[in-house]
């Protein structure tokens, strides 16, 4: 992500991606890196309209970051109904 630091104000910053990679690797039901990244870049289009991360401006930064944190929340929940026994 360094290559990435001299960019537009408006773009997303190095840190920005990395911590979009992150989150996403907590999420992600893919098993090798390669496919976790296309289907980030798959989710990143769905939620901005953008075909890689490295497209991403700062407002999209945010909508990935809230979608990523809702899927982990949904995700969550759901694993926690399914160990609720009564």
């Amino acid at each position: 992500y360094e290559s990435l630091k001299n960019r537009p104000r408006t773009m997303a910053t190095p840190a920005q991606l990395r911590l979009i990679n992150v989150l996403w690797k907590n999420v992600s039901l893919k098993e090798t890196d390669a496919q976790k990244e296309i289907a980030l870049n798959c989710f990143i289009h769905n939620i901005t309209g953008k075909s890689h991360m490295h497209f991403l401006e700062q407002e999209d930064v945010k909508k990935v970051i809230k979608a990523i944190k809702t899927m982990q929340i949904q995700r969550n929940l759901r694993s926690a109904e399914s160990q609720t026994t009564f």
